[in-house]
């Protein structure tokens, strides 16, 4: 360890309730004398909203940091339904080297389910979190899917997702962030070798395209080969 590190230390112990479940708490702290090289390896612009005339953070205004996260992760098995949770909490302080300092407080919750019958799964979650940010104080999202295993080989999963904001960012703009809808194919070609194909379409929201006219919606399209032995 040196000044210039983001040093972390983490304690995660996992407890299990024999094949109902388990509960894994976690504590994590985060802390530098100088921050100024790890934040920007590290990208961590939320900390900090300075944008300069190229449009990019000044991860070189990062002095001392120590951040403090608390969390837990929840799962539970009622065959054939299985429940999951998730808690995060993260808060602290970060110095500038202009002699500035800045409160840290960010959250996660989340919660979601799968019943699986057979060839079929259904899926949904929500979750809703701060993010920190300055603009953006509060996030809520919302999924549903199914699944569908067609063979031993072959699979399909579809996804729908809607995100909103709790709070406005800009006057004269809705709160929504936009829908998207999400289709993956995983094909086990052979033995330790497999084919994801992934396809997504956003359809934006005003507050993520802040209203431009003639904006375009994002979309991705992407294959994943990997091998295991």
């Amino acid at each position: 360890m040196n000044d210039y590190d983001i040093d972390f230390y983490g304690i995660v112990p996992k407890f299990s309730f024999g094949n109902t479940g388990s509960i894994q708490p976690f504590f994590v702290y985060a802390f530098s004398d100088d921050a100024s090289l790890g934040a920007k390896a590290y990208k961590w612009p939320y900390y900090y909203e300075e944008i300069g005339p190229s449009g990019v953070v000044d991860y070189t205004d990062f002095e001392e940091i120590n951040l403090v996260t608390p969390g837990f992760d929840l799962d539970l098995n009622f065959d054939p339904v299985s429940l999951w949770m998730t808690g995060i909490y993260q808060f602290g302080a970060v110095d500038f080297q202009d002699g500035t300092d800045a409160d840290v407080g960010a959250w996660l919750s989340a919660a979601g389910a799968t019943a699986n019958f057979d060839a079929f799964d259904i899926h949904d979650q929500a979750s809703q979190n701060a993010p920190g940010y300055k603009k953006i104080t509060n996030t809520v999202a919302y999924n549903l899917g199914v699944g569908f295993k067609a063979t031993t080989d072959l699979s399909f999963k579809l996804d729908l997702w809607y995100a909103h904001l709790v709070e406005e960012i800009e006057a004269g703009l809705d709160k929504e962030l936009g829908s998207e809808i999400d289709l993956s194919v995983t094909c086990k070609l052979m033995k330790g070798l497999k084919l994801d194909l992934v396809g997504a379409y956003l359809f934006a929201g005003n507050s993520t395209t802040r209203d431009v006219a003639n904006h375009e919606n994002p979309y991705e399209i992407g294959a994943q080969l990997s091998l295991s032995f």
